[in-house]
């Protein structure tokens, strides 16, 4: 499986709390230090690749129309998984939504790198807008 490479930019490039976009520097470093956590595996032609994890996440939004929504994930450990340290301890952006209209509905494929260590992991996936979380999930566990 290739890498979205968009989704681990949309990571990189915005700051978690204020969702402007870093300098490229900074979104430079993130994307170096996660994939130095990152599980990877070696391809038969003998290169590393990094491991991930495929989740779909549907989304229904009313009364938001024009109002930026962010989508944002973060990892966790499953009941009797390794802990996690480093790019792992909190939550990455991963995609802003923009509703056109009050009632939409649509969905989001998301590429989540896997942590080193072997889990069992889960992901926590959240809504938010204007600073308060709208919806929250978690999904089922990988790793």
């Amino acid at each position: 499986m290739s890498i979205p490479v968009k989704d681990i930019i949309a990571d990189a490039v915005l700051d978690p709390d204020s969702h402007e976009p870093v300098s490229p520097d900074v979104a430079a470093q993130r994307v170096v230090e996660l994939f130095q956590q990152t599980r990877t595996s070696v391809t038969p032609g003998g290169t590393q690749e990094p491991l991930g994890v495929e989740v779909d996440v549907n989304v229904e939004l009313s009364g938001l129309a024009g109002q930026p929504v962010w989508l944002r994930w973060s990892i966790y450990p499953a009941a009797g998984g390794p802990h996690l340290f480093g790019a792992w301890l909190g939550s990455f952006v991963a995609n802003q939504l923009t509703p056109s209209t009050d009632d939409d509905t649509g969905s989001v494929s998301l590429w989540l790198p896997m942590p080193v260590e072997p889990g069992p992991y889960l992901a926590k996936l959240e809504l938010f807008a204007k600073g308060q979380t709208l919806a929250s999930a978690t999904t089922p566990t990988f790793g």
